[in-house]
């Protein structure tokens, strides 16, 4: 069993061209919250004061006893983001046009994570829950973040999938602005 790479790229692509400059990541947040219903998932979106969306918890439940796992990331892309493109290359690779940033941090952890849950759907795979923990506003120093509601989260380890490097490591630990 593999994951479905041309769905993911597409789900890859249809998220890019969505603008979510932080602070501005309704369209986004309403992406996510259709893909992960269509998914079978339970979410909720934790509103914020003065921002124009929410941090976004959802969970795949599970059908064993095995322990839940979190995936974690955020919704929101640095500037200039605004009108993003895709361009698939000949040779695979995807960049932007140039005129704005691709949008991949953290687009391609939340496309990953997508096609993670479609494919254990689609393979009737036994899990634990699966938890979804995705904020707002990540790029101004985790603005977001502040106002998640952790007491929801079930999980004692989760995932972030946002680093730049070699595909295939890992980081166990690194400095960070916010500590949870």
């Amino acid at each position: 069993m593999q994951i479905n790479k041309e769905r993911l790229v597409q789900t890859f692509c249809e998220m890019v061209s969505i603008d979510s400059e932080s602070y501005h990541e309704k369209k986004m947040k309403d992406y996510l919250m259709n893909i992960f219903k269509e998914c079978h998932m339970e979410c909720i979106e934790m509103p914020i004061e003065g921002f124009e969306a929410g941090n976004i918890y959802a969970v795949l439940k599970g059908h064993t006893n095995k322990e839940p796992i979190m995936f974690s990331g955020h919704m929101d892309t640095v500037s200039p983001g605004k009108g993003k493109q895709a361009i698939i290359h000949e040779d695979g690779r995807i960049t932007s046009d140039e005129t704005t940033v691709l949008g991949a941090d953290d687009v391609s952890a939340l496309a990953s994570y997508i096609e993670a849950i479609r494919t254990i759907e689609d393979n009737d795979l036994p899990h634990g829950d699966i938890e979804l923990a995705i904020s707002v506003a990540e790029e101004p120093y985790d603005a977001g973040s502040a106002y998640y509601d952790f007491s929801r989260i079930k999980s004692r380890i989760d995932y972030t999938f946002d680093l730049a490097g070699q595909v295939g490591l890992a980081a166990l630990e690194a400095p960070s602005i916010i500590s949870f």
